[in-house]
């Protein structure tokens, strides 16, 4: 029915605005993936309460494209988040305190 279409759109649009904006606010990559996802299958209802059900398969598809790069990612992405900190460790060790 036209009513439940109507609800299925504004919950998707509702859903959006706020994964996207606890998403921007977020400072851990665990919630910011987490928040990015809810964002996009929001969006992937949003179309298929539009009935742009060619453009929410595409969505699916990019979704799960980007996660899987994301996934495959993560490890070395923490090993360089850790390598930059120990260099900063070292690097202000000896350099000393800051004037």
């Amino acid at each position: 029915s036209s009513i439940a279409v109507a609800v299925l759109l504004l919950v998707a649009v509702l859903t959006f605005i706020w994964a996207s904006t606890s998403g921007a606010a977020a400072t851990d990559a665990k919630s910011i993936l987490v928040y990015a996802t809810v964002a996009q299958l929001a969006g992937i209802f949003a179309c298929i309460a539009l009935r742009l059900y060619d453009v929410a398969v595409v969505l699916m598809a990019l979704h799960a494209g980007v996660r899987m790069l994301q996934f495959i990612r993560a490890p070395s992405a923490i090993a360089d988040v850790r390598a930059a900190q120990r260099a900063s460790v070292v690097l202000q060790r000896e350099l000393g305190p800051a004037a």
